[in-house]
């Protein structure tokens, strides 16, 4: 058991998120699913394809981790929303920095809001070579809405989640069918394949060719409430898009069909596209087969780790941390920059500027020795401030190792705290770190403590108090972490003692 929970807390979470529904899957190290839910969204919460209230979501999804026994922090999502904007170009091969902006120039034909107020990534999907261009980059490139896009992470954030990773089915579905659907030897021409999922709000199809996604189409033909699917729409819109293919790839075949729906349909699905089409189809049962074992294939691709990630995948979360820096990060930036600007001026500039006053006013009174009597006096004085601002910007140098250390020390404190402690807030004396926060229980505390003193970064971690909440039932702590934080031999002018760092950890 205990070998188990260290694999499950390990892995990465998968998401599958639409307009009604929430998918997760926990999965060990292994692979191996481990527990699973399938949850609709009230639609107080979301609407029409819009988180309503980020922080409402973000609890209900905690309520109902804890409900299904699901563990874990990082998660991967895979985000299926309508107002996803997915499209194909190429373009000559290019720089990485041109390539993203000419695919922002394109997309925003498509988008119908403003190009910044949507979150933009890309996929290069291969290289065509024709007798008329050669070394074009097929490229898929994807848009989502900023808003959306933000709601979603902040949720899963109040949920207790770490959100990686934010792809989108199509890729998704992709991974999922090569990587347990497939035969690992299967050659690339039998890869050739159609994936229709049958949600409970869209039907997607997809084609893969030689393994890799081709084109995919939001079927017309997707349910809505009780309604069945429209069977006679579907096979068009399948005759319609094997016609695209083959004109594409004429010497290719799909080899078959890989149809993903409940218990219910699924049958009398498979039967009807397999004699209408003369295509084999593989079902698959949604999200439990018949064998037992959990189909979930957007949220178990989303989790599914590939040799080359920036190849084949969209993350919008990475998109939008190049894009906007986060607020903790923001802020070591705004100190560090302040502190080296600080050390610049004080440090570099003052010193240089008044250094070469200093040896002109020298050499003046060098040239006028015969005529000064002073001269010597003079010169004594000013080989005294040229000392003076020496030793001051050492200090400042000093400082600034002092301000690093620091901030390391705060990073290593930060790996150290478990998810069921939160800290309030941090403070800094001479050559002591003081620690107030609110754990569980005693043993959240003493794993603190424990990984604390393991860093071997402090010469002593001990506990000052513990004081129980009688309304919470949390327990308050202080804890002490003996450092040498400041030099000894810097004179601080100022007095400065430390100072109060305000913290907010993740629930």
């Amino acid at each position: 058991m205990a070998l188990t929970n260290i694999f499950e807390r390990s892995a990465i979470l998968g998401v599958d998120i639409d307009t009604a529904y929430i998918k997760i899957i926990s999965r060990d190290q292994r692979g191996l699913p481990v527990r699973w839910l399938v949850e609709a969204i009230p639609e107080d919460l979301m609407r029409n394809g819009s988180i309503i209230s980020d922080k409402k979501l973000g609890l209900f999804i905690r309520e109902k981790l804890n409900k299904a026994g699901i563990r874990g922090k990082k998660c991967a999502i895979c985000l299926s929303s309508d107002q996803v904007v997915v499209r194909q170009f190429s373009f000559p091969a290019m720089v990485e920095e041109a390539l993203e902006e000419n695919i922002r120039y394109e997309m925003a034909e498509y988008l119908p809001l403003g190009v910044d107020n949507y979150v933009i990534d890309y996929r290069i999907l291969d290289n065509e070579q024709s007798p008329f261009q050669k070394n074009q980059l097929r490229v898929m490139a994807v848009a989502a809405p900023r808003e959306l896009v933000n709601s979603c992470i902040n949720a899963f954030k109040k949920a207790g989640l770490k959100p990686i990773l934010m792809d989108i089915p199509q890729n998704c579905q992709e991974i999922w069918y090569n990587q347990y659907v497939a035969i690992e030897d299967l050659a690339l021409e039998q890869k050739n394949v159609c994936l229709i999922y049958v949600g409970k709000v869209s039907t997607r199809i997809t084609f893969l060719h030689q393994g890799s996604y081709f084109i995919d189409k939001i079927s017309k033909s997707s349910m809505e409430e009780e309604k069945k699917i429209d069977l006679d729409l579907l096979l068009q819109e399948l005759t319609e898009m094997l016609n695209f293919y083959y004109t594409r790839y004429p010497d290719c075949q799909i080899n078959n069909i890989i149809l993903m729906a409940d218990k219910v349909q699924i049958k009398m699905l498979a039967e009807t596209i397999e004699k209408r089409l003369a295509l084999a189809v593989h079902a698959v049962e949604l999200p439990v087969d018949s064998k037992g074992q959990v189909c979930l294939p957007n949220a178990i691709g989303a989790s599914t780790k590939t040799q080359n990630d920036r190849k084949n995948r969209i993350n919008l979360i990475r998109t939008k941390k190049r894009d906007r820096v986060p607020v903790q990060t923001m802020l070591k930036l705004l100190l560090a920059a302040s502190l080296s600007l600080g050390i610049v001026i004080a440090g570099f500039w003052y010193p240089v500027r008044r250094k070469q006053k200093l040896l002109d006013r020298l050499r003046a009174l060098e040239a006028q020795k015969d005529k000064y009597v002073d001269v010597l006096n003079s010169y004594e004085e000013v080989k005294s401030e040229i000392e003076y601002i020496t030793s001051k910007k050492l200090q400042l140098n000093k400082l600034a190792s002092e301000q690093i250390r620091l901030s390391e020390l705060l990073d290593v404190i930060d790996d150290c705290i478990p998810n069921d402690i939160r800290i309030l807030e941090i403070s800094t004396e001479r050559n002591v770190i003081k620690l107030l926060g609110r754990a569980r229980d005693d043993g959240a505390i003493a794993q603190l403590l424990t990984a604390l003193d393991g860093t071997g970064r402090f010469d002593r971690v001990s506990i000052n108090e513990i004081i129980l909440e009688q309304i919470t039932g949390l327990k308050l702590f202080k804890l002490q972490c003996d450092v040498e934080l400041y030099f000894e031999e810097i004179d601080h002018d100022s007095n400065y003692m430390g100072g109060i760092i305000r913290y907010e950890a993740i629930p």
